[in-house]
Order: C-alpha cells, then structure tokens, then sequence
C-alpha cells in the first residue's frame, strides 16, 4: 500500500455559504445571507471566492439575521452593487483519516 496515500489526510473542498442579498450604507459593504447551519465559522476566515476571484475579508459582522461583510477592493455603492446575488464560497479543509478508513 502507498504511504503517501495513508498519510494525506487533508482535503479542501469549496462549498457554497451564502450569497449577497444586498449593500449597507456608501463605503461598499455588503449583505450576506449565510447558508451555514453556524455562520460563526466564516468569523474565522480571511478569504472567500465570488465568481472564480478571491477576496480577502476586510470586516464581518453580524446584524440580526444577516451578515455585514467587507471585501477588499470593495470600497463604494457602485462596486458593492456589482456583487449583488452572487453566490459566495468558501474552502473547508476536511480531514481524513485513511489508516481508520482501510481498517
């Protein structure tokens, strides 16, 4: 049996978290409708990807049922307008573990 094989145990996988229903006030932050059964978890990232393009988060925050979200290189109404009902993802890193699989 291959070693390598038996000792990759990391994983990432892009999943969909949710998608810009919105902008909040003129310096291009954006309201996310979150998908995740805890949107606390996107606290813990610093990127994520909207149509094929990366970006690193700026700020988040949460208000009531929706999520403030700001991206770099979004920094006006017009820009923020341009993101509006895109899907956005994210990468999740899933461990494996193989030896426990094969056993």
């Amino acid at each position: 049996m291959n070693n390598d094989i038996l000792n990759s145990n990391i994983e990432n996988e892009i999943i969909e978290t949710g998608k810009i229903v919105g902008t909040h006030g003129v310096r291009g932050e954006l309201k996310l409708q979150s998908w995740a059964d805890a949107p606390n978890i996107l606290f813990d990232l610093d990127h994520l990807y909207i149509d094929g393009k990366i970006f690193k988060i700026i700020s988040l925050r949460q208000q009531k049922n929706i999520l403030l979200l700001k991206l770099e290189g979004i920094n006006n109404l017009n820009k923020a307008e341009l993101m509006r009902n895109k899907v956005v993802l994210r990468k999740e890193v899933i461990s494996i573990f193989l030896k426990e699989l094969i056993s």
